[in-house]
Protein backbone atom coordinates (compact mmCIF):
# COMPACT_ATOMS: atom_id res chain seq x y z
CA UNK A 1 0.00 0.00 0.00
CA UNK A 2 1.06 3.52 -0.88
CA UNK A 3 0.30 6.57 0.95
CA UNK A 4 -0.66 9.57 -1.20
CA UNK A 5 1.75 12.65 0.17
CA UNK A 6 0.08 15.74 -0.37
CA UNK A 7 -0.84 19.66 0.82
CA UNK A 8 -3.47 19.17 3.46
CA UNK A 9 -6.58 21.80 3.17
CA UNK A 10 -5.53 23.66 6.17
CA UNK A 11 -1.90 24.23 4.73
CA UNK A 12 -2.86 25.40 1.60
CA UNK A 13 -5.33 27.66 2.85
CA UNK A 14 -2.15 29.25 5.22
CA UNK A 15 0.05 29.24 2.47
CA UNK A 16 -2.77 31.28 0.39
CA UNK A 17 -2.93 33.67 3.91
CA UNK A 18 0.92 34.09 4.07
CA UNK A 19 1.15 34.85 0.39
CA UNK A 20 -1.63 37.53 0.89
CA UNK A 21 0.13 39.72 4.13
CA UNK A 22 3.26 39.60 2.17
CA UNK A 23 1.38 40.92 -1.25
CA UNK A 24 -0.25 43.75 1.02
CA UNK A 25 2.76 44.55 2.40
CA UNK A 26 4.91 44.97 -0.59
CA UNK A 27 1.88 46.74 -2.31
CA UNK A 28 2.05 49.66 0.88
CA UNK A 29 5.71 49.42 0.52
CA UNK A 30 5.71 50.72 -2.93
CA UNK A 31 2.69 53.14 -2.25
CA UNK A 32 4.48 55.19 0.05
CA UNK A 33 7.64 55.03 -2.59
CA UNK A 34 5.67 56.70 -5.32
CA UNK A 35 4.01 59.30 -2.29
CA UNK A 36 7.67 60.33 -1.77
CA UNK A 37 8.74 60.30 -4.83
CA UNK A 38 6.08 62.76 -6.18
CA UNK A 39 6.65 64.82 -2.56
CA UNK A 40 10.01 64.88 -3.96
CA UNK A 41 9.41 65.82 -7.79
CA UNK A 42 7.14 69.17 -6.11
CA UNK A 43 9.68 69.94 -3.57
CA UNK A 44 12.32 69.88 -6.69
CA UNK A 45 10.38 72.20 -8.65
CA UNK A 46 9.83 74.46 -6.04
CA UNK A 47 13.22 74.67 -5.30
CA UNK A 48 14.25 75.47 -8.82
CA UNK A 49 11.05 78.20 -8.81
CA UNK A 50 12.71 79.58 -5.47
CA UNK A 51 15.62 80.20 -7.18
CA UNK A 52 14.54 82.12 -10.48
CA UNK A 53 12.42 84.03 -8.65
CA UNK A 54 15.90 85.00 -6.09
CA UNK A 55 17.95 85.29 -9.45
CA UNK A 56 15.31 87.91 -10.99
CA UNK A 57 14.93 89.88 -8.15
CA UNK A 58 18.37 90.18 -7.41
CA UNK A 59 18.82 91.44 -11.10
CA UNK A 60 15.99 93.60 -10.78
CA UNK A 61 16.78 95.45 -7.73
CA UNK A 62 15.05 98.30 -5.84
CA UNK A 63 12.27 99.61 -6.60
CA UNK A 64 9.94 96.91 -6.94
CA UNK A 65 12.48 93.96 -7.38
CA UNK A 66 10.91 92.26 -10.12
CA UNK A 67 7.44 91.41 -8.57
CA UNK A 68 5.97 94.82 -7.94
CA UNK A 69 6.83 95.15 -4.42
CA UNK A 70 5.05 98.90 -3.42
CA UNK A 71 8.66 100.22 -2.18
CA UNK A 72 12.20 98.81 -1.80
CA UNK A 73 11.21 96.82 0.92
CA UNK A 74 7.91 94.23 1.73
CA UNK A 75 6.26 91.49 0.53
CA UNK A 76 4.76 89.93 -2.66
CA UNK A 77 3.36 86.96 -3.53
CA UNK A 78 2.27 85.18 -6.81
CA UNK A 79 0.67 82.25 -7.45
CA UNK A 80 1.71 79.69 -10.52
CA UNK A 81 0.38 76.33 -11.68
CA UNK A 82 2.78 73.81 -12.69
CA UNK A 83 2.69 70.16 -14.01
CA UNK A 84 5.71 68.66 -11.88
CA UNK A 85 5.09 64.90 -14.20
CA UNK A 86 4.18 63.81 -16.96
CA UNK A 87 0.37 63.97 -16.25
CA UNK A 88 -2.04 66.61 -16.41
CA UNK A 89 -2.50 67.63 -12.55
CA UNK A 90 -1.33 70.65 -11.68
CA UNK A 91 0.16 71.66 -8.52
CA UNK A 92 -0.16 75.09 -7.66
CA UNK A 93 2.69 76.98 -5.70
CA UNK A 94 2.59 80.33 -4.10
CA UNK A 95 5.63 82.36 -4.32
CA UNK A 96 6.16 84.83 -2.07
CA UNK A 97 9.09 87.73 -2.23
CA UNK A 98 9.80 89.49 1.09
CA UNK A 99 12.67 92.35 1.04
CA UNK A 100 14.03 94.14 4.23
CA UNK A 101 16.99 96.59 4.36
CA UNK A 102 19.93 95.03 6.03
CA UNK A 103 21.87 98.92 6.08
CA UNK A 104 20.85 102.21 5.95
CA UNK A 105 23.46 103.65 3.64
CA UNK A 106 25.15 107.09 4.89
CA UNK A 107 26.41 108.87 1.33
CA UNK A 108 29.25 109.99 3.17
CA UNK A 109 30.30 106.20 4.69
CA UNK A 110 28.90 104.18 2.34
CA UNK A 111 28.57 103.41 -1.16
CA UNK A 112 24.98 101.41 -1.11
CA UNK A 113 22.88 99.07 0.58
CA UNK A 114 21.98 95.95 1.77
CA UNK A 115 18.51 94.33 2.18
CA UNK A 116 17.98 90.93 2.60
CA UNK A 117 15.96 89.05 -0.19
CA UNK A 118 13.71 85.49 1.03
CA UNK A 119 11.94 83.84 -1.52
CA UNK A 120 9.23 81.39 -0.21
CA UNK A 121 7.56 78.73 -2.38
CA UNK A 122 4.38 76.35 -1.32
CA UNK A 123 2.57 74.37 -2.42
CA UNK A 124 -0.96 72.46 -1.72
CA UNK A 125 -0.19 68.58 -2.66
CA UNK A 126 -4.10 66.67 -3.59
CA UNK A 127 -2.84 63.96 -0.73
CA UNK A 128 -1.84 66.41 2.37
CA UNK A 129 -1.67 63.50 4.55
CA UNK A 130 1.85 62.35 5.98
CA UNK A 131 4.00 64.58 3.76
CA UNK A 132 5.38 66.70 6.07
CA UNK A 133 6.29 70.47 4.97
CA UNK A 134 5.28 71.66 1.54
CA UNK A 135 7.10 74.57 1.48
CA UNK A 136 10.70 75.83 0.44
CA UNK A 137 12.91 78.95 1.25
CA UNK A 138 15.79 80.50 -0.14
CA UNK A 139 17.81 83.85 0.30
CA UNK A 140 20.54 86.27 0.03
CA UNK A 141 21.80 89.44 0.73
CA UNK A 142 21.90 91.77 -2.00
CA UNK A 143 24.46 94.62 -2.41
CA UNK A 144 22.55 98.10 -4.24
CA UNK A 145 25.47 101.08 -5.30
CA UNK A 146 23.34 104.20 -4.84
Amino acid sequence: MSKNKGLTLSEIVMALGLLTVISLAVIGVFTKLLSASTKNTDRTAAHLLAQSALDKAARQGPPDWGFGLSGSTGTASISDKLSTNNDQTETEFTTTITVGKVTDADPKIYLGNLYDVTVSVSWWGKKRQGLGRLSTETSRTVYIRQ
